[in-house]
């Protein structure tokens, strides 16, 4: 089993044929680690009463859930 990388596009990757006929990459998007930040940081927002001055802490909080979610699925591969 391959091991996941925050670094790793969370899309496919797809090929695009330029006008001269040469292959380019269309897209990457987001990584993999921020997508799982963004959808992290989606659940605290969401659930949050104040919020007042605490956006620094929910993006914090939100890159730790998504490298603890990297690591667990690292983690599950190896078993």
């Amino acid at each position: 089993m391959n091991k996941t990388n925050g670094n790793d596009t969370a899309y496919v990757v797809a090929e695009a044929k330029n006008v001269d006929g040469s292959w380019s990459l269309a897209s990457e998007g987001l990584t993999k680690k921020e997508y799982f930040a963004a959808m992290a940081m989606q659940g605290i927002v969401g659930s949050a009463l104040d919020a007042d001055d605490l956006a620094g802490l929910w993006a914090k909080n939100a890159v730790k859930c998504a490298e603890a979610l990297i690591t667990a699925l690292n983690e599950s591969e190896q078993k």
